[in-house]
């Protein structure tokens, strides 16, 4: 007997639900589907078709939402990690790119920054993006394609490095915002045309992951100067390595933002692909929430780390933020040398940084995969200095060679040629992205959501007894050349190299923006996590069996 509309109906919702919990993993965020009807209804005046189930992952769960006019909407739910801050920023975001840029982004309908709403959780409605992820059809592009899609993502993304900003922090719009400040719901939306943007707290992972996002006494900013900034960053390690010694915070293993160890299902990989997703997936961490007590060797570390401070009790308590003071002092004299602070009194310049342009976050046309229709994914956007802005996509960063491009050509070469071509700012990014790789590479000690013995070491280079003459020096990555003390007291770094020349797509060290770029290897990210993996294992904590 067939089926009935309804019945269908029926079984499809079933079905739909279940792939919702079967992505939740151990980690569910519960929607209320009934209620998001209601909501959306109520906001856009037509009735809701059908909802589909889309995705859940680290910072959200995303649903497709087919309404009677025929319209399709996304239905964005974000799971609790900086309440408020976050939505408002991203909001406020997507505003600023598409009032004052080319750049297409979905359209906001509505949203509700109060994690205490009737949803059970913040949310924003925003259009369809239009197209199809390049993911499907990167890594089948024809040469020509390919080139002709780099040089429009050139032309979309390098104009936005020439918008300035008074400060570094995130973009937030309407008016000042007080952090954990209770508001009803949304009403409706701030007017861009009207509403002025501004330079607001920052919404970084580092500032919010692992549980930082409820912390009310992390400093945020926004800070006038990059010294600033990084010094507020420091403190922020010293602090929670205190607290965690103090037994007012849980010391939990530390991680990079999650899309550092994105994985694309469509990519043509090497014979080491197994390896290289058992360990991003152990790094991420089982339904990507960093103090997740699922994930591998998770329970055994905390163990671990509580076994360390009942041994050593005050003594080990107080070396371990001994040693956290002088690697953040050692971070903040290398990122000195490397040019970080303005050498001659001027002021700092700020841009916005886009850190998360991926695959699957660029939309292109169905028919022409070269045309670029949609960029999504815009959340914890920041207003950062401008080496630290300049680079390249994150999905040529971290890139497996093209197929239809020869040995010795990368996608990131000829993007990175497009780029400077671009009137009014190419050239400025094209300089400030040779002279800031070493800046970004050593920006990356204090990226993670916590702080570890050893991270200083793999990030910014091993530390030498001396030279033939006794001077203290830094044996630091390949890219960072050697760092040796200066006449003045501070640090330089000598035989630094061209971050054109690239790592390699298997080489060793921090991402290469060169040839290949990829992170298919021996990434300091993975190193890391690596060393502290072989620590655990040594004391017997965990073992293979955590990886599977």
């Amino acid at each position: 007997m067939a089926q009935s509309d309804g019945e269908a109906h029926l079984h499809d919702d079933h079905d739909d639900r279940e792939r919702e919990a079967a992505a939740d993993g151990p980690h569910p965020l519960q929607v209320d589907r009934r209620i998001m009807r209601e909501i959306v209804e109520d906001k856009t005046g037509s009735s809701v078709r059908t909802i589909k189930f889309l995705s859940s992952g680290t910072f959200h769960k995303a649903f497709l939402l087919r309404l009677e006019d025929e319209r399709e909407l996304v239905f964005r739910i974000a799971r609790r990690h900086m309440p408020r801050l976050k939505t408002e920023s991203e909001v406020a975001t997507l505003n600023y790119i598409r009032l004052h840029t080319s750049i297409p982004v979905p359209f906001v309908h509505h949203y509700d920054a109060n994690p205490l709403n009737r949803m059970g959780g913040e949310y924003i409605l925003m259009s369809k993006a239009p197209g199809i992820p390049l993911s499907k059809h990167y890594y089948h592009l024809s040469g020509d394609a390919l080139r002709k899609l780099l040089r429009n993502v050139a032309e979309l993304l390098i104009p936005l490095f020439a918008h300035r900003f008074p400060k570094t922090g995130s973009l937030y719009m309407n008016r000042p915002l007080k952090y954990y400040q209770t508001r009803t719901p949304t009403q409706s939306l701030p007017d861009p045309q009207k509403d002025e943007f501004f330079v607001g707290p920052i919404v970084s992972w580092s500032f919010f992951g692992g549980g930082r996002g409820e912390n009310h006494a992390i400093d945020r900013g926004p800070w006038s100067s990059t010294k600033a900034y990084l010094t507020s960053a420091t403190e922020r390690e010293i602090a929670t390595v205190q607290a965690e010694c103090d037994g007012t915070t849980a010391h939990h293993r530390p991680h990079l933002p999650p899309e550092d160890y994105e994985y694309d299902s469509s990519t043509d990989v090497s014979d080491n692909e197994d390896e290289h997703w058992r360990t991003a997936r152990w790094a991420r961490g089982a339904g990507g929430l960093s103090d997740s007590d699922s994930e591998p060797g998770e329970l055994a570390y905390r163990d671990y780390r509580r076994t360390q401070r009942s041994s050593f009790l005050v003594a080990h308590a107080m070396q371990r933020v001994e040693t956290v003071r002088k690697e953040m002092k050692r971070f903040l004299d290398v990122m000195q040398s490397l040019g970080a602070f303005p050498s001659d009194g001027g002021k700092d310049e700020f841009s916005l940084d886009m850190h998360d342009i991926s695959l699957e976050n660029i939309f292109v046309d169905e028919e022409d995969h070269s045309k670029v229709t949609c960029v999504i994914d815009w959340e914890s956007t920041t207003v950062r200095p401008l080496w630290f802005c300049a680079h390249i996509p994150s999905f040529l960063e971290h890139a497996y060679p093209h197929p239809q491009l020869a040995p010795n050509v990368s996608a990131s070469s000829i993007f990175w040629e497009e780029a400077v071509k671009i009137a009014g700012a190419g050239e400025e990014w094209g300089r400030a992205e040779q002279e800031g790789h070493a800046l970004r590479a050593a920006h990356r000690m204090i990226e993670w959501d916590g702080w570890e013995e050893g991270l200083a070491d793999a990030i910014l280079g091993e530390e030498d007894d001396g030279d033939e003459e006794g001077e203290p020096t830094q044996r630091a990555p390949a890219q960072f050349g050697t760092v040796v003390p200066a006449t003045d007291g501070g640090l330089v770094v000598v035989n630094s190299r061209s971050p054109r020349s690239g790592i390699g797509p298997k080489g060793g060290g921090l991402n290469g923006n060169g040839a290949g770029g990829s992170r298919h290897g021996a990434g300091v990210d993975l190193a890391l996590l690596n060393g502290l993996e072989a620590r655990l294992r040594q004391d017997g904590f965990i073992n293979d069996s955590d990886h599977d």
